[in-house]
């Protein structure tokens, strides 16, 4: 089994932690002598990397204090001296004889839900992310119960380092926040005093969790236990009246409408919601005056839409407006379906642009902007997603950003804002011995340059070039760049990468051309059950390297041959599906084509 209890556990709570800044929060940690912090059981889903042989992930955590014999741990997790803020929390537990070690941290089963992709778990590149849900969360004080909460929604991101070595992994974990209650009735009166002072320092800002680290401390038939190494506790924003269950709006399909409900703002340090028929649009920290706050909303229900530089933008966006601009920076809760984030990842096409998980959605914002049913504007402001999360009932996700200023929103893929540049065409063409690219615009806006990049497989680009911008400019602009360092028999895949002159950058489709001439690699049968040969022709320099990647760019197979000829190899241990097929002599990496691989 590979450690992916370690990982997956690890990942859930780091990244659970990950975005922490120089918040108020306080450290815990597990000690060994004390028992285990986290128990991993049950098996779920075959992990969709093939690691270190059995790759089985596990279905369920809960804190070791629970876990079978004999991996029983006598605690949880415990708080230990050190972090910032919970001064009224640290002063009671001195008054009443306690010291912060005596705080315990447990938390009952949580699960994977159904286990299915991508809702409860899904894999991008060499790493896979993992949702545990359910359960409760106690805090305790010398054996009493002092407060508890419904455990927040935890994410295992765990990172497969070196494939085939099940040592290496690293796990981060991230949490939703929590909203802890009064547990303490029925304990003593210090208990009692110190669980007041505790909830007093939380107020209405609710909690999240952060493990720096997991080590795997034991292994069962069903499961394994975790050392938690470090970690913390940490306050949010502000908790409370944030969404939880209550339902979105549907909107009109493919019109604008005004929300209904209007909000106004007094710097009250609540979360105010904008609604429409009853319904939410988007939520907005009141962390100064604005005055009167409208949303506009537009839902899009025809094909998922696209930039005319192929950037895809999420079916629902926004228009925002306040009485005041804010002086700082306010943050802003944006709402949309989990069937529109299903539709925005079925609209994927292996360009640039693509993402996989909701944390690498970006938001662009344009200012003096308004509500509109696709994007017509260029050079917006390009925002990262600082917290995401789900709803209770599974059916909505939500994104945080921070703005200084309010106007329209979109969502969308990719790492630059939409538009900037207005591309008109990109092409790739060989002649005389090298390869021309030619590319046009139609509307510049800060645009710095253009980095070319060229890719042998399609997948991994490097810069061979750059060209200069043209700032801001309207008009047809013409650019040219002729790469000579080519070889025949070869395909060659090119991608822009234009960048503004505030660093950010955004990518052109991808331009192929394969160059005549050159060596033939062989490889047979296709499709393939059991045996696959493979020819090297005389013409090579020896050694060749025969490599297979699966569909996420994995390499699955490597062999060095040493001589010409015909050579086999097993195939019958792949799963069924369609593999690349890559050479390497001494001079050049040649992708070959495409194998199919069937039961």
């Amino acid at each position: 089994m590979k450690r992916l209890s370690t990982t997956s556990l690890l990942l859930l709570f780091t990244l659970f932690f990950k975005h922490l800044n120089a918040q108020e929060f306080l450290e815990f940690t597990a000690l060994k002598a004390e028992g285990y912090g986290v128990w991993a059981h049950q098996f779920g889903h075959n992990i969709p990397i093939n690691v270190c042989g059995l790759d089985v992930a596990y279905a369920r955590l809960v804190s070791a204090d629970q876990a079978p014999a004999p991996y029983t741990g006598t605690a949880a997790m415990h708080l230990v001296a050190g972090g910032n803020g919970f001064l009224n929390f640290k002063a009671a537990l001195a008054n009443n004889g306690y010291t912060i070690d005596q705080v315990k941290m447990k938390f009952t089963e949580m699960g994977l839900g159904p286990d299915q992709a991508p809702n409860d778990w899904f894999v991008s590149d060499d790493t896979e992310t993992r949702m545990y849900r359910g359960g409760n969360l106690t805090f305790t004080l010398d054996g009493h119960d002092m407060a508890s909460a419904a455990t927040p929604d935890l994410r295992l991101v765990i990172d497969y380092n070196a494939l085939g070595n099940c040592g290496d992994d690293e796990i981060f974990g991230h949490s939703m926040y929590a909203a802890p209650a009064d547990a303490s009735a029925g304990s003593p009166a210090g208990v009692q005093a110190v669980a007041a002072a505790f909830l007093q320092d939380i107020g209405n800002r609710g909690i999240k969790f952060d493990f720096y680290g997991m080590q795997p401390a034991g292994q069962g038939a069903t499961g394994a236990v975790f050392e938690a190494t470090s970690g913390k506790v940490t306050l949010g924003p502000v908790f409370n009246n944030i969404f939880q269950a209550q339902s979105i709006t549907n909107g009109m399909p493919n019109q604008c409408i005004l929300a209904n409900v209007s909000a106004n703002s007094t710097g009250s340090g609540d979360w105010i919601h904008i609604q429409h028929a009853g319904d939410l649009v988007c939520s907005i920290l009141d962390s100064e005056n604005m005055g009167l706050i409208d949303a506009s909303i537009y839902i899009n229900t025809n094909n998922v839409r696209v930039t005319t530089d192929g950037v895809e933008y999420f079916d629902r966006n926004f228009e925002i407006s306040v009485a005041q601009q804010p002086a700082g920076t306010v943050r802003v809760r944006i709402y949309f379906k989990v069937s529109e984030w299903e539709a925005f990842l079925a609209a994927n096409d292996n360009d640039g642009n693509d993402i996989t998980q909701i944390s690498q959605a970006k938001v662009t914002k344009f200012s003096g902007v308004a509500c509109s049913s696709a994007v017509n504007s260029n050079g917006g402001t390009l925002l990262d997603v600082l917290e995401w999360g789900t709803s209770n009932d599974g059916n909505t996700y939500y994104i945080d950003v921070e703005v200084n200023s309010f106007s329209a929103f979109f969502l969308h893929g990719g790492n630059s804002t939409i538009l900037p540049v207005e591309l008109v065409y990109f092409s790739a063409d060989y002649d005389k011995n090298a390869v021309s690219l030619k590319w046009m615009t139609a509307y510049e806006q800060e645009n710095d340059r253009f980095e070319i990049e060229r890719s042998m497989d399609g997948f991994r680009f490097e810069k061979i070039g750059a060209r200069k911008g043209a700032g801001t400019r309207e008009g047809w602009q013409h650019y040219q760049f002729v790469d000579q360092k080519t070889q025949p028999g070869l395909t060659y895949y090119y991608r822009l990468r234009q960048i503004d002159f505030d660093g950010t950058y955004e990518y052109s489709g991808v331009a192929t051309v394969k160059t005549p001439g050159g060596i033939k690699y062989d490889f047979y049968p296709n499709p393939v059950q059991d045996m696959l040969r493979v020819n090297i022709p005389e013409e090579v320099s020896l050694p060749v390297k025969v490599e297979l990647l699966n569909n996420l760019g994995r390499r699955v197979f490597y062999q060095a041959i040493e001589d010409y000829g015909q050579h086999e190899f097993s195939a019958s241990y792949l799963p069924p599906g369609i593999y690349e097929v890559i050479f390497t002599d001494e001079n050049r990496r040649i992708p070959s084509g495409m194998l199919v691989k069937q039961d």
